[in-house]
């Protein structure tokens, strides 16, 4: 590690670099361990093989939450070269291909923790190849993800700490089509189709006016009256606006999620006059595809919150673009040889795995903590993988619901503790991601991504998919015309796992062709196929899910632990996906070095604002829409005594 480190005497709040720490350090021969600022003599810690000392941080989960905990904990105190504080910092994963559920890697290689993935080469003609090649290793994902505009914090990490050009690793903002098809309409039935432009390139309107006029919906099966309908669900929003998600309220209870948290999606288009025709041809698709559930299983809360922040906020937040080429090679490969630069460690797949979290031999408290992982795969007849310990003063989980309830099941300790053992009320949504490699060209019409719902195609009634033309969206595939790779990702998708391969290819091909409008390929034109089943995957926001979930960063009964995700602090900063675990992530990094877990003085922490990266807020309201929250607020603070008088007069869903 960099640094002036005392072994045995104080350390300066501020400490000058000089370069990383080596294998000949002589405190890590002696077995102690560096006194971070704290001015004492270092306590021993468990003997590790390799090349670092045990770190006083972990960071638990190599995706968008856990990269973005690392680089800011490394460059606001860490073992960066101008770091202010001193402390290092060990990114862990259970999967060998770093990014979560943004994670890509190569056929044959380890893919990610979790997922099983079957890639085939059929017996039709293969790509043209040298003789005597090998067969190209083909590129697999955990699904396609797009970045929008209003992903502002994540896209500012990608420019000022990764500095990758935009043209080199997105696409342009590209339009997006949605295709329904109504229960019980036969197979062949057109679709109904909504094609959203790119929002942000049409004359500047009142929120959400470019929204309403500028996309295009199949005026024969939405007619005007079904689209009005909307306009009951104005009075949900603007009285879920009044909260901390956007306002600022005291406390998380106090939050529009909060008091829409029990009412379920469904419901709530009734309440709100939604027609039938509205919610299942338009609705119902964007539940599905963006918080991943049908209105039923779906709380209001998310509902609200989601379509805030996609497509009521601000003109141009629903415009989104795609990368240039698979995630590990173009964002996920130089962030991890940026930490690497910065004097992170990582551990990674058999030498990554978490098996318990408990309190130190030295009795715990103030975050002193180990951790057990594995340290290598398991053994002959499925014998245990070796293990080694980690002592650290902090540790963030940056993994997802069903990764986070694995390691309370495994660690006693987190499972004593209220608030982590009620995690398993939690719950998690189910992905399957299917890539096609075709001989023939499939076009599909008005862009590259198609988002679908409804039951035109058997067996997906109740499931959202998209479909991804890939050799249109990335440069990897740009030379397989005249054949195509296409991608269906599947969501809410349970009742697909068990599929076997070869179903799950025909139910693709006759997706395609309802999207397409064309007769189904025959198998023949498939040459190969990636599957990729992601279990209990993507978070789950369930009616009444607000009481089980963490309401901040820092763990409400456990010193030293923090939690990072898109799953947590939902009463926060109302963004999502990617753009939520980015700014959990610096949260949770800035409450690691302010929480006193670490014993840094005053001095050493002050030193540390500086390097801070700030998350940067959803912009204000625009006055109009400020001014209809106050009325929801003003109606709301009328009181319940007057709830059932105005429910009579005004049809308005208002949660008083």
């Amino acid at each position: 590690m960099a640094g002036t480190i005392a072994w045995a005497v104080p350390v300066t709040p501020t400490l000058r670099r000089s370069g990383r720490r080596t294998t000949s350090d002589a405190g890590r021969w002696l077995g102690l361990r560096p006194a971070f600022g704290r001015g004492r003599r270092a306590a021993p810690a468990p003997r590790m093989s390799g090349d670092q000392l045990p770190p006083p941080v972990a960071v638990v989960g190599a995706g968008w939450a856990g990269f973005t905990a690392a680089d800011e904990l490394a460059v606001t105190a860490g073992t960066a070269a101008d770091a202010a504080a001193g402390i290092d910092v060990l990114l862990v994963d259970a999967a060998a291909a770093p990014g979560g559920l943004a994670a890509s890697w190569k056929a044959n290689d380890p893919p990610t923790a979790g997922v099983a993935t079957t890639t085939t080469t059929t017996s039709a003609p293969p790509p043209v190849r040298a003789a005597g090649a090998p067969p190209p290793r083909r590129t697999v994902e955990a699904g396609i993800h797009g970045y929008w505009r209003c992903y502002t914090n994540a896209l500012a990490l990608i420019r000022d700490r990764l500095r990758i050009a935009d043209g080199d690793l997105f696409t342009p903002y590209t339009p997006s089509v949605l295709h329904t098809w109504a229960p019980g309409e036969p197979p062949g039935t057109p679709s109904t189709t909504v094609t959203a432009p790119v929002f942000g390139a049409l004359p500047r309107a009142p929120t959400p006016v470019a929204t309403a006029v500028g996309a295009a919906f199949d005026a024969t099966k939405l007619p005007p009256a079904d689209r009005a309908s909307a306009v009951g669900l104005a009075a949900a929003w603007a009285d879920f606006g009044t909260g901390a998600s956007a306002a600022g309220a005291a406390t998380a209870a106090d939050s529009g999620w909060a008091r829409w948290d029990k009412t379920s999606a469904r419901a709530l288009c009734g309440r709100a006059g939604v027609s039938e025709r509205l919610y299942a041809h338009f609705l119902l698709p964007l539940l599905l595809v963006l918080p991943m559930a049908p209105g039923e299983r779906l709380s209001a809360s998310a509902a609200l919150s989601c379509f805030a922040y996609f497509a009521l906020g601000r003109q141009g937040d629903f415009d989104v673009r795609w990368l240039r080429g698979a995630s590990g090679a173009l964002l996920f490969g130089p962030w991890r040889s940026r930490l690497a630069g910065l004097g992170v460690a990582t551990r990674f797949g058999d030498r990554g795995r978490v098996v318990r979290v408990a309190p130190s031999a030295g009795g715990g408290g103030g975050g002193a903590l180990t951790v057990t992982l594995t340290d290598g795969p398991r053994g002959a007849g499925g014998a245990p993988a070796p293990t080694r310990t980690v002592d650290a003063d902090a540790i963030v989980f940056a993994v997802g619901i069903s990764g986070m309830q694995a390691l309370v099941r495994s660690s006693p300790w987190l499972a004593a503790d209220a608030q982590f053992r009620g995690f398993a009320n939690l719950s998690a949504v189910s992905v399957v991601a299917v890539r096609l490699w075709l001989s023939a060209p499939v076009s599909l019409p008005g862009g590259p991504a198609h988002v679908c719902g409804g039951g035109a195609v058997p067996g997906l009634a109740d499931v959202g998919w998209t479909l991804y033309d890939l050799t249109r969206l990335q440069d990897e595939y740009a030379a397989e015309a005249p054949g195509t790779v296409l991608e269906a990702d599947f969501y809410h998708a349970a009742p697909l796992l068990p599929l076997p391969d070869g179903p799950l290819v025909d139910l693709v091909l006759a997706a395609v062709a309802a999207v397409a409008g064309t007769p189904a390929l025959p198998p023949s034109a498939v040459t190969a196929v990636a599957i990729t089943r992601l279990p209990a995957a993507v978070s789950h926001f369930a009616p009444g899910a607000m009481d089980a979930l963490p309401h901040g960063v820092a763990a409400a009964g456990l010193g030293g632990v923090y939690l990072a995700g898109d799953w947590v602090d939902r009463a926060g900063h109302p963004s999502w996906s990617q753009e939520k675990a980015c700014v959990t992530g610096l949260a949770a990094a800035a409450a690691v070095v302010d929480g006193g877990a670490l014993g840094l003085s005053a001095a050493a922490v002050a030193a540390a604002a500086p390097r801070r990266t700030p998350v940067m807020p959803v912009p204000p309201p625009e006055p109009h829409v400020a001014a209809a929250a106050a009325v929801a607020r003003a109606v709301r603070g009328v009181g319940a005594g007057w709830r059932g008088v105005l429910g009579g007069v005004l049809p308005l869903p208002l949660e008083f």
